[in-house]
């Protein structure tokens, strides 16, 4: 009788290791994983090099509004727009935001975008619509038009773009 025990015991020490090692396992493949997404939308954003690529800049009003016309970037009112023709601003905006991906996490909260960025590469055209309160972008013809995360710390360089531009930037009331 007490052999029979003790093989249950065993056994069922056993299935509990199996499942804590993959646990940890699942959780470590999917930390990779994540990592690997936020690396592979970093460099798909740095390969729009910037003496290429036509590079839009706007200041978008955070309310969503459902219209979609000239005044308004995928829903957001755009409070002022500028092509960015200075190589040196055109990668700092690219190049800020690619690092940021890199780094950034996905948190839901806000969504109340202030930025918004068009990019054209040949016949490529990439929209970004950036929150950099709750560190999240929307894309529209790029990641499946699937949301993702960044990091916020571009913001203090779009906006200092867009007061350089003489484009107003959204302060909240």
């Amino acid at each position: 009788m007490k052999r029979w025990l003790l093989r249950i015991a065993i056994g069922f020490v056993c299935i509990v290791l199996l499942a804590v090692v993959s646990l940890f396992g699942l959780h470590h493949f999917e930390r990779w994983t994540a990592q690997k997404a936020r690396v592979e939308r970093s460099e798909a954003i740095r390969a729009y090099h910037p003496s290429q690529a036509r590079v839009y800049l706007y200041s978008l009003d955070p309310k969503f509004t459902a219209v979609d016309d000239s005044d308004h970037f995928h829903g957001y009112r755009i409070l002022g727009s500028s092509e960015i023709t200075a190589s040196d601003e055109k990668a700092a905006l690219i190049l800020s935001l690619s690092n940021a991906i890199s780094h950034g996490l996905y948190v839901s909260m806000c969504f109340e975008p202030q930025h918004g960025l068009r990019i054209i590469n040949d016949a490529e055209t990439v929209d970004l619509v950036i929150c950099f309160s709750c560190l999240q972008i929307q894309p529209f013809n790029f990641n499946g038009n699937k949301m993702f995360g960044t990091a916020g710390y571009p913001f203090a360089a779009y906006n200092a773009i867009l007061e350089r531009h003489g484009l107003p930037v959204f302060k909240r009331k």
